[in-house]
């Protein structure tokens, strides 16, 4: 969050001293540290990202607040750590507390979860494959997912090795309209079921397991 003192809207000078004003060079300073990201790359991810995803901030229509916060929402590459991100953070604000003595905001980081990537070779991944391939007719391939789910918990924590898979999009992830189509959740069924068998020694997974 920023900080400053609350104060009536009736002294319109005085806001660009106060938190909403200040918040402002702190979304710009974001928004230009989303484009330095794209100066880094993952084969299978692409580029790190950040987006600001909440704003809080004003207590009536006639007062100048004396807080502001925003939630922002970083995606981190494998070879990023959580000690680099923060430092990142923290350089982002340091030019604005060195163009204002006054300037004062806070960061924390509520909940983090670091970037896992497992070796394409893992029997589980070419299980997986395998039995796509026997049902779809076509190798799948390996991608990389933005997205945070328990995989990283047993990949980096338990050192299991994980693959993620399921159907649906993920770009419907979060919205109004999320569903699944039923032809891909018979095709993901089908696939749990032959992968366990395959994994367990059936070397010719077919697709009327």
């Amino acid at each position: 969050p920023t900080r400053s003192r609350k104060i009536s809207s009736e002294f319109p000078d005085e806001a660009p001293k106060r938190t909403l004003d200040k918040m402002k060079l702190v979304l710009d300073a974001v928004a230009r540290h989303r484009e330095e990201l794209k100066g880094l790359e993952h084969p299978l991810l692409g580029t790190p990202g950040i987006v600001v995803t909440k704003i809080q901030g004003g207590v009536a229509g006639n007062i100048v607040p004396d807080r502001c916060t925003i939630t922002a929402d970083r995606r981190l590459l494998p070879s990023e750590s959580t000690a680099g991100v923060k430092v990142q953070v923290d350089e982002l604000l340091k030019p604005l507390r060195d163009q204002d003595d006054a300037f004062q905001a806070e960061v924390s980081f509520p909940r983090i979860s670091p970037a896992m990537e497992v070796d394409e070779e893992l029997p589980v991944v070419r299980s997986l494959r395998r039995v796509l391939e026997a049902l779809t007719g076509e190798d799948p391939g390996v991608h990389g997912m933005h997205g945070t789910t328990d995989a990283g918990i047993l990949v980096r924590d338990l050192k299991i090795p994980t693959v993620v898979f399921g159907p649906g999009e993920s770009g419907e992830a979060h919205t109004p309209d999320e569903c699944i189509e039923i032809d891909k959740l018979v095709l993901a069924t089908q696939a749990y079921a032959m992968m366990v068998k395959d994994l367990l020694g059936d070397s010719n997974p077919r697709s009327d397991a």
